[in-house]
C-alpha cells in the first residue's frame, strides 16, 4: 500500500511538472506591441468596461468596424473597395430577395435571425430586428429593411459622396473606464432594515 502511494505521488509530481512546463513554454515572454498590454486599475478601485460581459472590449486606439459594415462590404460588386449608392441599391434588393418572405412581403423574426447570423455573424449584432421593425408588428417589411440600411449608409458616409470607402466603414475605438469610488459604510448601513 505504501509503495502504491509513493508511485502515485511521483506520478502526480511528474504530471504537474509537465503541465507547468507546457504552460511556460507556450506563453510568449514579451508582448509584441506595447498596445498589447492592458493596464489594470489601482488596487481598491473596480473598473467596468463597455462590453456586454464586463471585460475590456477594446484597447485604446483600436480600429474596429460595426457589424453592418460586413453587409456593405458584401455589396461591393466591382471589388474596388468602395460601395457606391448603385451597389447599395442592388445589394439591398439581392439581400431582400434571398430572404424567405413566405409570400407575405414581410420577414418573420426567425427568418430575420437566420439572416443576421449569415450576414452579420451573430443574432445579437446591431442593428437588431427591433431596430428594423418600425411599426412594431414583429415582422420586417421591405421598406423597413431598405429604409434603415439606406439611413445607416447615409450616416456612415462622412464625406457625403454617396459612396462608402473602407475608411468610412471603420472607426477608432477608445476604451472608456468607469471607476467606482469605494463607499464607506456608516453604522446605519450595517444595521438590518426592518420592514
Amino acid at each position: 500500500m505504501n509503495v502504491l502511494r509513493t508511485v502515485m505521488k511521483y506520478y502526480f509530481a511528474i504530471l504537474t511538472s509537465a503541465l507547468f512546463l507546457t504552460t511556460v513554454i507556450s506563453t510568449p515572454a514579451y508582448a509584441a506591441d506595447p498596445d498589447d498590454i492592458i493596464k489594470t486599475t489601482p488596487r481598491g478601485k473596480k473598473a467596468r468596461f463597455d462590453s456586454p460581459d464586463g471585460r475590456a472590449a477594446a484597447l485604446s486606439g483600436t480600429v474596429q468596424s460595426r457589424p453592418v459594415s460586413l453587409i456593405f462590404t458584401g455589396f461591393d460588386a466591382n471589388h474596388d473597395r468602395i460601395v457606391s449608392r448603385s451597389e447599395l441599391d442592388a445589394g439591398l434588393a439581392r439581400e431582400w430577395s434571398a430572404m424567405n418572405t413566405n409570400f407575405s412581403g414581410k420577414v418573420s423574426p426567425i427568418t430575420f435571425e437566420r439572416w443576421q447570423i449569415s450576414a452579420m455573424g451573430s443574432k445579437e449584432a446591431l442593428p437588431s430586428r427591433v431596430t428594423f421593425d418600425q411599426d412594431l408588428d414583429t415582422m420586417v417589411s421591405e421598406s423597413e429593411f431598405t429604409g434603415l440600411l439606406t439611413q445607416i449608409f447615409t450616416d456612415m458616409d462622412k464625406d457625403t459622396d454617396n459612396a462608402l470607402s473602407r475608411e468610412e466603414l471603420v472607426f477608432n475605438a477608445t476604451r472608456r473606464i468607469v471607476v467606482k469610488e469605494k463607499r464607506t459604510r456608516s453604522r446605519e448601513d450595517t444595521l438590518p432594515r426592518r420592514f
